[in-house]
């Protein structure tokens, strides 16, 4: 499997998180609009998605 260019993963997590931060402050703030839940709801599954990939990564390469 070819790597990811570190940089590239940096700007993915980063932009994923600060996409799930917004939608969970404009819960808190009693802004509920659907559009802005949609996207915080995506973003944070995609971060848990990108955090369980790494870790099964770094198992198999401790593993080896």
């Amino acid at each position: 499997m070819k790597r990811f260019n570190p940089i590239l993963a940096v700007l993915l997590v980063s932009t994923l998180s600060i996409t799930c931060g917004q939608g969970v402050l404009r819960i808190a703030r009693g802004d509920y609009d659907p559009l802005s839940i949609a996207l915080s709801a995506i973003a944070a599954a995609c971060l848990i998605w990108i955090i369980v990939l790494w870790m099964r990564a770094d198992k198999d390469a401790k593993g080896k």
